[in-house]
């Protein structure tokens, strides 16, 4: 079974460097971003290494493909030039029967 995925870009608090729902800001019109994206138990499932954010665009998309029973960690790693967020940056996934 998949599940989509979807990596944002948000604009950040400039003294928190934290984003919010209604934070999300498209990319400059241009220019694309590949956003690398980590599991730490792939056996669970599995998702590609990178999703791309086209210059526009608020966002980039992919699948969680599910294969046993288990959780994982799903993560990004913030790209050169681009300031980490200090929230939302990594989520569960939880694969039931």
């Amino acid at each position: 079974k998949t599940t989509p995925i979807v990596v944002y870009t948000a604009y950040l608090d400039p003294k928190t460097h934290r984003g919010a729902d209604i934070t999300i800001q498209p990319l400059r019109a241009g220019i694309s971003l590949k956003v690398s994206l980590k599991n730490s138990n792939p056996v669970v499932g599995v998702i590609p290494d990178s999703v791309t954010i086209m210059g526009g665009s608020d966002q980039g998309g992919t699948q969680f493909t599910a294969l046993v029973v288990g959780s994982t960690v799903l993560s990004v790693t913030t790209p050169a030039g681009f300031t980490a967020s200090s929230n939302a940056t990594t989520l569960t996934a939880v694969v039931r029967e």
